[in-house]
């Protein structure tokens, strides 16, 4: 099979017209004539994605985010990014980015995150296009304090770092969820309109807490990586399924890690 073939699998699961007007996804690097035995997912283009891609001899990555956002000048060895397009490069390894467009979908990022966090009842949150939502919200399968709930959501993304907003005995029978960074007053009151006690999501900034905390809504920061990253398998799982017989492996990055650690005092 070659690159082509494979993209038109993934624009299947997620198709291109659902991306937000200011996404970058798509084939950002490489021939789509290529032939591909060998494709590795991976949240992220890092040093330590690409050079895993080369051991185990993939022709094509695909991201969750893009390696290619905004307009670019040079590509050089002078910056890190100009050295990890060079390297694909001259390996010949294609990227191509399921963004925005993967989120939306269904299934997709934020049904694998609603399946974590073993919800029920799934809805959904903001209109993005006819038929289709940015986020899920859903039912617990047992009441929770917010303490309670925040462990639980760690334990489920198996990550050390939670920070929550709230009270710790507030109750939670309701979850909003919209995985990556999705912190703003239009979600927040969505969330609340629609009976949740608690808003998940990563990247939630200072200010954003405030205003949350103004309408009464509970917030959970599971990390942008935490969100998002546990998606890839079910993308794997479905690559595999679609491409049986096409001689193609599909692989999960194993070196695309959690950035932040947990501090010690």
């Amino acid at each position: 099979m070659n690159i082509k073939e494979i993209i038109s699998v993934m624009e299947t699961l997620a198709p291109p017209q659902l991306a937000l007007d200011w996404d970058n996804t798509g084939l950002l690097i490489g021939d789509e004539n290529n032939p591909v035995n060998n494709i590795l997912l991976a949240l992220d283009i890092s040093d330590e994605t690409i050079n895993e891609a080369i051991a185990k001899n993939a022709q094509l990555i695909i991201t969750h985010h893009p390696i290619i956002f905004k307009g670019i000048k040079s590509i050089t060895t002078k910056t890190a990014y100009g050295r990890q397009m060079i390297k694909l490069i001259q390996n010949n390894i294609a990227v191509f980015t399921s963004h925005t467009n993967l989120d939306i979908t269904e299934p997709g990022v934020n049904d694998s995150l609603f399946n974590a966090l073993e919800l029920q009842n799934k809805g959904h949150l903001k209109e993005t296009q006819e038929g289709y939502f940015l986020g899920r919200i859903g039912d617990t399968i047992k009441p929770y304090t917010l303490s309670e709930y925040a462990a639980f959501v760690a334990k489920k993304l198996n990550i050390d770092i939670v920070r929550y907003v709230g009270d710790d005995d507030a109750k939670i029978t309701r979850v909003a969820i919209c995985g990556g960074a999705a912190s703003d007053m239009d979600m927040f009151a969505l969330a609340v309109k629609k009976g949740a006690q608690v808003y998940i999501t990563g990247d939630i900034r200072y200010h954003e807490t405030q205003k949350a905390q103004g309408i009464g809504l509970n917030l959970i920061d599971a990390t942008h990586y935490a969100t998002e990253n546990l998606a890839l398998p079910d993308v794997a799982s479905y690559l595999t399924e679609k491409l049986q017989g096409g001689g193609i492996c599909v692989s999960v990055s194993q070196v695309n890690l959690q950035p932040f650690k947990r501090g010690c005092i």
